[in-house]
């Protein structure tokens, strides 16, 4: 923002413009000159301007949302202060929470009918012992999208216990514009089929074919690097693409040709009594959470 507030000055020599840089840029110095190489007009300069301005003003009124939030959320604070200590969970989440859930749990029986409110649990739709569908009904988009977003964090959390269960590392190379998913060794679907990088992009096809592939325009295509390793393409960047990748539930081609299939949740919990034990004592009786034991033939299994 220091070179554009620069340019909008009237300074236009590269290398005055490049040593305004903050260090958090990937760039070199000489990548840096070499792009501010050009003509800044007057009209340019208006519009660099203008957008500041609009930059500043948007800045101004997250700024006054927040402060608002902070009065609106001062009876729960004791509560939001207990959220923010779940791996995943900053202040932005535990305000959104509180105000799509509230404070009182009890409502909920289990955290299976939370999850189920939300619109987090894929249905089991079977006819005839033919797998149909394994959608998420809408349920509440606020919450839905804060809790997946949170769940990503969390799973990039060293130390929090959570884990991909399909994948052992996931790569954003937002430069390049492709996301890296590496594939767990040994997993296999419900029928014994293997799961690797062949089955994935089978998958993704499928989804492409069916129209049901969400934030479609986002991706360009899908590559196989190794059998266990494959990346996604995207023609432009949104943190939806990651989003999007909870919702993808694999399935056994075999068994899809023979009217059966699979899914599995995307995140696992090792160690779950220690760890509902240490959200226990920390949250309260209210707000502790209980495993949902899994459905039978839900579950990948290692091989």
């Amino acid at each position: 923002r220091a070179i554009l507030a620069a340019l909008v000055a009237g300074e236009s020599d590269p290398a005055r413009l490049a040593a305004l840089a903050g260090g958090r840029l990937k760039a070199s110095r000489a990548e840096l000159v070499a792009a501010l190489q050009g003509r800044v007009t007057a009209h340019h300069r208006f519009m660099l301007q203008l957008h500041l301005t609009q930059i500043a003003a948007l800045e101004a009124a997250v700024q006054e949302l927040d402060a608002r939030l902070e009065v609106a959320l001062a009876p729960f604070r004791a509560v939001v202060d207990r959220l923010i200590i779940i791996p995943g969970v900053c202040q932005v989440v535990a305000r959104v929470l509180v105000a799509e859930i509230g404070p009182d749990l009890s409502r909920f029986p289990t955290a299976g009918h939370l999850v189920s409110w939300a619109g987090l649990c894929p249905r089991l739709h079977e006819s005839a012992g033919k797998r149909l569908s394994t959608r998420v009904r809408p349920g509440t988009p606020w919450l839905k999208t804060t809790l997946v977003q949170a769940a990503w964090a969390a799973v990039r959390t060293k130390g929090s216990g959570l884990e991909p269960v399909l994948t052992s590392s996931v790569d954003d190379d937002v430069a390049n514009k492709k996301i890296v998913f590496r594939l767990r060794p040994g997993l296999v679907f419900h029928d014994g089929s293997t799961i690797n990088a062949d089955a994935v992009i089978w998958n993704y096809q499928r989804m492409i074919d069916a129209g049901r592939l969400q934030f479609f325009n986002y991706f360009d295509k899908i590559e196989k690097i190794d059998d266990l390793t494959f990346q996604i393409r995207y023609k432009t960047y949104t943190n939806q693409l990651i989003q999007s990748w909870a919702w993808f539930f694999p399935r056994s081609k075999e068994a899809f040709d023979k009217g059966t299939g699979g899914s599995k949740d995307p995140i696992v919990q090792r160690d779950w009594d220690e760890t509902r034990q240490r959200l226990a004592q920390h949250l309260g009786p209210g707000l502790a959470v209980e495993r949902r034991p899994a459905a039978p033939g839900h579950r990948l299994r290692p091989g």
